[in-house]
């Protein structure tokens, strides 16, 4: 977010917006933004009723304890939200593992195109 190497958001891009609150003002301001230019969102969040949700085309609610407000989250007794911030690195590791399977991309050709300084 805000990174000088992120290419432009385009329409037809999807941009997927985390927030275990569902209320963090910088995300909300990146998914606006997108939907501004014609991007799809997807907000992955603890708290679906937030105002990043609201604005998004597909929420994906889940429910791990995280700092600040959260609907129906499961308890942790890790500190500040680390649950959700973990729960948060399965999930996207999952669809990355997936996207390589359906797009038939091996782990060599992704590391081709990583970065490499």
């Amino acid at each position: 977010m805000w990174d000088d190497t992120t290419p432009n958001v385009e329409k037809e891009d999807l941009l997927i917006a985390n927030s275990g609150s569902g209320e963090v003002v910088s995300v909300y301001n990146v998914a606006y933004l997108a939907k501004e230019v014609g991007a799809s969102v997807i907000t992955v969040t603890a708290n679906p009723e937030g105002r990043i949700a609201k604005i998004s085309e597909v929420v994906v609610h889940l429910p791990a304890e995280v700092w600040g407000p959260g609907k129906d989250t499961v308890p942790s007794i890790q500190p500040m939200g680390c649950l959700f911030e973990q729960s948060l690195l399965i999930l996207h590791d999952l669809m990355v593992l997936i996207l390589m399977q359906k797009m038939g991309i091996t782990t060599s050709q992704m590391a081709k195109r990583h970065r490499n300084v």
